[in-house]
């Protein structure tokens, strides 16, 4: 459940490790971007904030999936794992129906 100083079962470690990711991600994004020689438009940081927002909403699902699975009997790994399983599909939907909620807007 919630706070702890076990770092194997923390959430607010798990939230970390995810908020990290992403902020890794972007920061690769916009470097390769930049490698590239895309020029930035001015709506690029309005980017920054959906990305961010999708990622905290799969952060959430992540972190509530972790808690589902956790079972005294099972290790941190088959904890991971189950709630992994369930975390992907929910992720995968969210992802797909903002990519379609994107898309429409650039299309109009």
């Amino acid at each position: 459940g919630g706070f702890t100083c076990d770092p194997r079962r923390s959430r607010v470690a798990l939230g970390s490790s995810c908020a990290l990711t992403t902020a890794l991600s972007m920061s690769a994004g916009f470097g390769l971007a930049s490698t590239m020689g895309i020029p930035l438009a001015p709506v690029s940081p309005l980017v920054c904030y959906t990305l961010l927002g999708v990622c905290v909403d799969d952060m959430i699902i992540i972190t509530d999936a972790f808690d589902q699975a956790a079972h005294p009997r099972r290790t941190i790994s088959q904890q991971l794992q189950h709630g992994m399983a369930f975390a992907g599909t929910a992720i995968t939907v969210t992802s797909v129906t903002t990519f379609f909620a994107m898309l429409t807007g650039a299309v109009m």
